[in-house]
């Protein structure tokens, strides 16, 4: 029995070829489906590939191909370089595809070994002297969509010559036709439906794939790196991966099987990130706030940054750090964004916000009970020699030179006995410290 091909022409025509150059590692040009399965009624391109390892100025390229039309029919295509041939002096440089219904292309419009015909052709040509469209060691020179129409053991896009004598070729800038390699890939084509909606996710510190099976599966095989990582049952549409690392990119297959006969595969890729910290908190401690959390990993560091700039970057087994955020009479809202890192891995950031407004105190009032007597003095000084804890540090700071030394407990019996010089601000009247300085006021009035 006869079998009836089809042709697909990718013809670049220059305005002069002359003698051929060769290189010492030659372009190629190749024939590459994207995938090499695809099942009944998939659509899939076929891309036309330049390598160039050494660099050579393209001028222009011509690719003559056949394929079977029982099995596969061409449904579009497309022509990337159709904006480097731009119109030249004395002629037009152009990259056009077609044809097949809307292409409106009417060059060449059959190629057929008479057996019936749907030719498909991608042109350009370029202006030879001018400098050249194609340059660099790698271009898509031409994009083809085909549809998969019957089983077929294996499609090869074959390089031929069937009823014009074309030579797959490649020509430089100047016109001269260069030595090319030409190299082809078959597809299979099958019965059984991919896998649909395959997506994958980070889950932890592991992978959660998901999909849909378009029709009856007897089982699923689900591959990581090209290996088998499980065979399930039909009718499971989840699998969950515990054997990533943090960290790690991985490439995901899964594949439907009908008896003997499997399904092309449904891929994802997914990288697993660094966990980011856990339960964060912003907890109010009177004019300062501490942020704390958990953390889901062994981290180098913890960076928390607020509106924006870094505050703290705290060591990998720190747990919380205390802010001093700006002073405010009134409550402002203020958010804390803390990303850990191990090694050159970062986490997805976390979030903790609160409202803050800094504690009112009255300088002088050690006591914290609304003014400011002997008492003060005693507390100050307790404080600076027996250590007993002040509910407002910042509050014995009678002189706001940000420490507390004897000269405060001096200030507040001057001022007290001697008309000496009040406390400052805030005094007489509870107010916040605007004076940016380490005391703290945990108890305010």
């Amino acid at each position: 029995m006869s079998q009836e091909r089809w042709c697909a022409l990718c013809l670049c025509m220059l305005v002069w070829i002359g003698a051929s150059a060769n290189a010492a590692d030659p372009p190629a040009i190749r024939i590459v489906p994207a995938d090499d399965m695809v099942a009944v009624g998939e659509i899939f391109a076929v891309d036309l590939l330049l390598e160039n390892p050494e660099g050579l100025a393209i001028g222009g390229f011509q690719c003559f191909f056949q394929f079977e039309r029982a099995s596969v029919e061409a449904v579009g295509g497309e022509a990337p370089l159709a904006a480097a041939f731009p119109p030249g002096e004395g002629g037009a440089g152009f990259v056009a595809i077609g044809p097949w219904p809307g292409s409106g292309f009417p060059l060449y419009p059959q190629w057929s070994d008479g057996m019936g015909v749907e030719a498909v052709a991608a042109l350009g040509f370029a202006l030879p002297g001018t400098s050249s469209p194609v340059t660099g060691t790698q271009a898509l020179l031409g994009r083809f969509r085909f549809r998969a129409l019957a089983p077929a053991a294996a499609i090869a896009f074959q390089v031929g010559d069937l009823l014009y004598p074309v030579k797959t070729t490649l020509a430089g800038a100047d016109g001269r036709t260069l030595e090319t390699r030409v190299e082809t890939q078959a597809v299979r084509i099958v019965t059984v439906a991919r896998p649909a909606d395959l997506a994958c996710t980070a889950d932890g510190t592991g992978a959660l794939l998901t999909w849909t099976e378009p029709q009856g599966y007897d089982g699923i095989v689900v591959k990581r790196d090209g290996a088998v990582l499980a065979q399930i049952a039909a009718g499971v549409s989840t699998f969950r991966d515990e054997g990533t690392i943090v960290g790690g990119t991985y490439a995901y297959e899964v594949v439907g099987m009908v008896g003997l006969q499997r399904s092309p595969s449904a891929r994802c890729t997914l990288s697993i990130p660094l966990p980011s910290p856990a339960d964060v908190s912003c907890a109010i401690m009177g004019d300062r706030i501490r942020i704390s959390w958990v953390a889901r990993d062994t981290y180098d560091a913890v960076t928390v940054a607020r509106g924006g700039q870094v505050i703290a970057i705290a060591a990998g087994d720190t747990l919380s750090v205390v802010d001093a955020p700006p002073p405010t009479v009134d409550p402002v809202s203020i958010e804390y964004v803390l990303v850990a890192r191990k090694g050159e891995r970062t986490s997805q950031p976390a979030f903790c916000q609160t409202r803050f407004a800094s504690p009112r105190f009255i300088r002088g009032d050690t006591e914290g009970n609304g003014g400011v007597n002997i008492a003060d003095a005693i507390r100050l000084l307790g404080h600076l020699f027996t250590a007993p804890v002040l509910g407002c540090v910042d509050s014995g700071d009678v002189d706001d030179n940000g420490a507390l030394d004897l000269g405060d407990a001096i200030g507040i019996l001057n001022y007290l006995f001697a008309s000496g010089r009040p406390p400052a601000a805030p005094f007489p009247d509870p107010g916040i410290d605007l004076t940016s300085d380490t005391l703290t006021c945990a108890e305010g009035l």
